[in-house]
C-alpha cells in the first residue's frame, strides 16, 4: 500500500486536492479558516497561487476561496490526486 503525501496547503501544486488532515494554531485561525469551510477532514483542491507568498485560490465544498499564504502555512493536506498539467 502506497503512503500518502502530506503537505502543506501552501506547498501543493495547482491542481492538486486532497483532505485537510491538520491546521497548526489556536482556536482562533482554526474558528476562521472553519467559518471559511477549511477544517480537518474536508476536501480542498488548489486552482491557482500567485508566485511566492501571495494567496493560494482554492476550491472547498462548491465554493472559492482565497487564502492567504500565512494561513496556507498553517493548512495541512493528504494529497489524494494531482492533476496532469498536460491534460492527459
Amino acid at each position: 500500500m502506497e503512503a500518502k503525501r502530506v503537505l502543506l496547503l501552501a506547498d501543493l501544486s495547482p491542481g492538486c486536492s486532497g483532505r485537510v488532515v491538520r491546521i497548526d494554531g489556536g482556536r482562533g485561525i482554526q474558528q476562521r479558516l472553519e467559518a471559511m469551510g477549511v477544517y480537518p477532514g474536508v476536501q480542498i483542491r488548489k486552482k491557482s497561487a500567485l508566485f511566492g507568498y501571495g494567496p493560494s485560490i482554492v476550491a472547498v465544498a462548491g465554493s472559492e476561496l482565497a487564502i492567504g499564504y500565512g494561513k496556507a502555512r498553517r493548512i495541512w493536506v493528504e494529497v489524494e490526486e494531482v492533476e496532469d498539467p498536460s491534460g492527459r
